[in-house]
């Protein structure tokens, strides 16, 4: 479950002050908890996004954030994801700073850090411009874009291919791949996600 959360989050990062939204999470017909999200064009022209779930597991509450920084193609630069139970110390935590070739991670699981390097796949872009779709570049109907997305949890690389599926004033759906996932999300005119679902019934709903 824990790993459904992270990878929600990962679907789901300065020129200006962040701009803040709220959401409900759920799975299925269960309320799971809330969200926020923020993000930016950096002063590079990249993304940073910042999110945070409080969600139930179980009996218990835990903190989920991720920070995400991208470059102006949306390439990975940096990417810190960390789970913290309500009132204890962050029980796992990944850092991943990117390089020419591929990803170098921490992992402090019960503040016990592992270094890992993983290569990244041979002849598959990093860069996925559909992360700045409507916060900064307006796709075309039927766009797409192939890549490749690196997943902490499962310390691996995948490939993935999102799309511009359809499109009504204000609301502009997008359709995301990566292995065995995929994810529709209608994004709004200024970027942020207005209602996110994904094959394993996870959804995520913004508040207004």
């Amino acid at each position: 479950m824990k790993r459904s959360f992270i990878a929600l989050a990962a679907f789901a990062a300065v020129a200006s002050a962040l701009c803040q939204e709220s959401y409900r999470v759920a799975k299925e017909h269960t309320l799971l908890g809330r969200a926020t999200i923020s993000q930016k064009i950096t002063p590079s022209g990249g993304k940073y996004t910042q999110m945070a779930m409080k969600l139930k597991k179980g009996g218990d509450l835990i903190e989920v954030r991720t920070e995400t920084t991208l470059d102006a193609t949306g390439t990975p630069l940096r990417q810190v994801e960390t789970v913290t139970p309500d009132g204890k110390p962050p029980s796992i935590q990944y850092v991943v700073d990117y390089d020419g070739s591929g990803a170098r991670v921490v992992t402090r699981e019960h503040a016990v850090p592992k270094s890992t390097d993983v290569p990244a796949l041979p002849d598959v872009s990093r860069a996925n411009p559909s992360e700045l779709w409507f916060l900064k570049l307006k796709p075309n109907l039927g766009e797409s874009c192939r890549y490749q997305v690196f997943s902490p949890e499962k310390m691996e690389w995948e490939t993935g291919e999102t799309t511009f599926v359809a499109d009504s004033p204000g609301r502009h759906q997008i359709r995301t791949v990566i292995g065995a996932r995929t994810v529709n999300c209608i994004v709004g005119d200024d970027g942020y996600i207005i209602r996110l679902t994904d094959s394993t019934g996870f959804r995520l709903v913004r508040d207004h």
